[in-house]
């Protein structure tokens, strides 16, 4: 009941707030993901195996009505409203539609999120908290929390059926417990925090960015989900 709760007070923000940070829109038929940046829509199709990236200039955006945005960037147009959308296995906060024109004239339908790796300074006290315990450079692949006390972290199961490792805090207290990858919230596993401090976790392979505190300390790292 307790994770439960969790997950529906974490899972997502007023659409007019998240919009202020970064957002993050998906499909599944076909597979496509749209990264939203400051001034750069970043799209990824698969497409007979392969993947095919590009990149769109952000020209606009703007609310649409009481509970939409929409961003134009050259033969991209999105659009994302506060509905809650499902791919057929995850839920999502919000509903998003992505029309391309041009020869390749395209619309895609899909669903979109607030990537928690936003959050992950005020997650630190829940992280901490989940960490005590845990094996030196455990990967945090989600983090949210509802209060310095209290908040949801995932980690790698380990175990032959996969899935996440949940460790709820209550009242500065933590206590595990498995989730299916169906049941975990968006985003989860799409970025991959190293608590610090440490070496650099990218080793030999590339140079894991560095996260810093307020006052510039470096609290992390975040790891490439596809590695080397």
């Amino acid at each position: 009941m307790i994770l439960s709760l969790l997950l529906a007070a974490t899972a997502a923000m007023p659409l007019q707030e998240a919009v202020k940070g970064e957002l993050a829109a998906v499909g599944a038929v076909p597979s496509w993901n749209l990264k939203i940046g400051t001034d750069t829509l970043t799209l990824t199709e698969s497409i007979d195996d392969d993947e095919k990236i590009e990149n769109f200039k952000l020209l606009s955006s703007a609310a649409s009505g009481a509970d939409a945005f929409v961003w134009k960037a050259g033969a991209l147009t999105l659009t994302i409203s506060g509905a809650t959308c499902s791919d057929g296995t995850t839920a999502y906060p919000y509903t998003s539609e992505l029309k391309i024109t041009g020869r390749k004239a395209r619309t895609l339908k899909g669903c979109a999120y607030r990537p928690w790796g936003q959050e992950v300074l005020t997650a630190l006290p829940v992280i901490d908290v989940c960490l005590k315990g845990q094996e030196s450079g455990t990967a945090v692949l989600y983090a949210a929390a509802m209060a310095p006390d209290a908040g949801l972290v995932l980690f790698n199961s380990n175990t032959e059926d996969g899935g996440f490792k949940a460790c709820t805090v209550t009242a500065g207290k933590a206590s595990m417990t498995d989730m299916a990858y169906v049941d975990a919230p968006p985003g989860a596993s799409a970025e991959i925090f190293i608590r610090g401090p440490g070496e650099n976790p990218g080793g030999e392979c590339y140079e894991a960015p560095e996260i810093k505190d307020a006052s510039g300390a470096v609290v992390g790292w975040w790891l490439d989900p596809a590695g080397c």
